[in-house]
């Protein structure tokens, strides 16, 4: 089954950002987001903003996780399928 993680990534420009880093069935990076990722969104119409803190603060600690406890992802300059980045 596919699935994905945050990452800390190289880019091919040298600079460092968190990605979704997505991969294969058989546990392969096979793509990441195009753009890093960025912890901001409205607030939904039944949602008071405490509940939208806790929402954010756990999907940062999701980040932080993936960070800390995954190797630094390269980012290729071509996929396996030969599709540019």
């Amino acid at each position: 089954m596919s699935h994905w993680n945050y990452r800390l990534v190289k880019r091919l420009n040298g600079s460092y950002a968190v990605h979704e880093v997505y991969y294969d069935d058989c546990g392969y990076p096979d793509g990441m987001t195009m753009n890093p990722v960025c912890l901001s969104r409205f607030l939904d119409d039944d949602e008071d903003v405490e509940g939208l803190k806790k929402d954010l603060i756990e999907e940062f600690k999701m980040m932080m996780h993936g960070v800390e406890n995954r190797d630094i992802f390269e980012e290729p300059s071509r996929w396996s399928d030969g599709k540019d980045t």
